[in-house]
């Protein structure tokens, strides 16, 4: 009932408008020369560093290592989400908050939650009545260095509406930019589905945010972020 029910809201809306490596064990005082301490200092700076590392969630990721799609995988995929536990994002929290304007309506409960579908639990967000969602969880996998990152994501046509629609991920407590796209309004329904290397680890547990900004009356199932060693050292 749910799709019918989108479906003709798009119907109306379209006839309104045409780590770090670890220090080595330095082993006895005697043993220990100036070049291993200058290391020491270094990876202690590096640290810090990366302690205070901020991030312009809004600028996007730039350029990704994106695997070629007719490129075949062997093996599963490991889930990075459950698109059961997705948690909203109040403003205050919102990475994404230097996107927000004058038309920004943010997504109430009853209009974003998980949905059964014949391949599993998609989370769905319907924006008919609004046009923001921004949600959090923690991953459930490593993921190397090196390794793949996988989204899927479908959504219905858009109709109308002005400027782009834009869904993005990033990852960690300061929101680092992970993935990005955003299309032209209109757009037909379709399919999001990219395969990316991550060039740095993500450990288990780490931090993961998804946000969706949309122009007119649409449905968002969130099928799949997942992890595969891919060509991974």
């Amino acid at each position: 009932m749910r799709r019918f029910a989108l479906l003709a809201a798009l119907l109306v809306a379209a006839c309104d408008t045409a780590p770090l490596p670890p220090l080595k064990d330095a082993g006895p005082a005697d043993e220990v020369d100036a070049d291993d301490l200058d290391g020491a200092a270094d990876l202690d700076a590096a640290e810090d560093d990366a302690e205070e590392q901020t991030w312009d969630t809004c600028a996007g990721t730039g350029p990704r290592d994106v695997m070629p799609s007719d490129v075949k995988l062997t093996g599963d995929s490991v889930a990075l989400v459950d698109n059961d536990v997705w948690v909203q994002v109040p403003p205050s929290e919102d990475p994404w908050a230097c996107l927000v304007h004058e038309a920004t309506d943010v997504c109430e409960p009853g209009e974003f939650g998980p949905y059964p579908e014949a391949d599993g639990v998609w989370f769905d967000v319907e924006t008919v009545a609004c046009n923001w969602f921004t949600g959090r969880q923690t991953t459930l996998a490593d993921v190397p260095a090196g390794a793949l990152v996988i989204v899927r994501i479908w959504h219905f046509q858009i109709t109308y509406g002005e400027g782009d629609f834009t869904l993005a991920l990033a990852i960690g407590d300061q929101a680092r930019p992970l993935w990005d796209v955003a299309r032209p309004v209109p757009s037909t329904a379709g399919l999001i589905y990219e395969r990316f290397h991550v060039p740095y680890a993500i450990p288990a547990g780490t931090p993961i945010w998804y946000h969706l900004s949309n122009h007119g009356a649409n449905s968002w199932g969130l099928i799949e972020i997942s992890t595969h060693p891919g060509d991974a050292p």
